[in-house]
């Protein structure tokens, strides 16, 4: 009898040590399930843009910004959301070829056509006009790129909107509305590491021509 009510004792305890271990065990499991669903949650989306000539611009969303491994031979990448019909946005058009032009080898320009009621035809059209030299995307086209865009950047749609981004993702550069050239240019040269020359304050007197041979 006292072998029986030992053996009973001793399941017992084995039996509550089991549960005890399983419980254990199912808790460190349902802690992996979290933190590896964390890590899911905390995975940064990326995008694939194509311009109105059909070329692809790939887009991948860091913790800090976004990066562009498409154009990795780019140190700074501005990203524009514009309008046709927008003013401002008209305004700074050539501006924006010129500062193209001139940093070419190192600076791209996406802009992203975001009024409505413009279709591709039309945008075709609307580069020529302006002898765009940068890639125009119709922005209608990836919505998934433009509400991310808005939720992390802040911007609700007002025109025209630029992002400048580093090579690592990092905002080096924004604004809302008409930018002017050498504010953006400033940026440009921060991001590359150009390094602006001081203007010289010339104050000295002017230099007088005497003719001796009168």
């Amino acid at each position: 009898m006292k072998l029986l009510k030992t053996l009973l004792v001793l399941s017992l305890v084995f039996g509550i040590s089991l549960n005890v271990f399983a419980n254990d065990e199912q808790n460190a499991s349902s802690k992996t399930q979290a933190a590896s669903e964390k890590e899911k949650k905390e995975e940064y989306p990326k995008f694939v843009l194509k311009d109105i000539d059909g070329k692809k611009y790939e887009i991948k969303a860091v913790k800090w910004g976004l990066t562009f491994p498409s154009l990795k031979d780019k140190k700074a990448v501005a990203v524009l959301m514009f309008g046709e019909h927008c003013p401002p946005c008209l305004k700074e058009i050539p501006s924006l070829i010129e500062l193209k032009n001139k940093y070419k080898k190192d600076f791209e320009i996406l802009a992203l056509q975001v009024q409505d009621g413009i279709d591709k035809k039309r945008l075709k059209e609307f580069v020529k006009e302006h002898g765009i030299n940068y890639p125009v995307i119709s922005g209608r086209d990836f919505m998934d790129f433009i509400y991310y865009f808005a939720s992390k950047s802040g911007w609700r749609g007002s025109v025209p909107y630029i992002l400048l981004f580093d090579k690592e993702g990092h905002i080096h550069f924004s604004n809302m509305g008409f930018t002017p050239e050498e504010a953006l240019e400033s940026a440009i040269k921060d991001t590359l590491g150009i390094k602006e020359t001081p203007k010289e304050n010339n104050t000295s007197a002017p230099k007088i021509k005497i003719d001796l041979k009168k």
